[in-house]
């Protein structure tokens, strides 16, 4: 589906997103610090507009098929990652 995701949702999904940014932040130091909270405040917006940069996406902050794709994408990688899993 197109489901997207914007700033000031509080869902489930928004706490995901927020440890997997976290996630990258720690493995790729790119990002600030996320603290998981499931409120998709401006900190989260700012690291999610930064990560759709990054990745060629448009960096609207507002997280869609495509910018879950790749969250999801390089997030498996780093966890799949012997050297980040302890």
């Amino acid at each position: 589906g197109n489901y997207e995701i914007r700033p000031d949702e509080r869902s489930d999904i928004v706490y995901i997103i927020q440890f997997m940014i976290s996630a990258l932040s720690v493995a790729l130091d790119i990002f600030d610090d996320i603290e998981p909270t499931g409120v998709y405040d401006k900190k989260t917006e700012n690291a999610i507009t930064e990560f759709q940069k990054l990745n060629g996406l448009k960096p609207n902050g507002i997280i869609d098929r495509n910018t879950w794709d790749a969250l999801a994408r390089q997030y498996n990688q780093i966890a799949g990652n012997s050297l980040y899993s302890d």
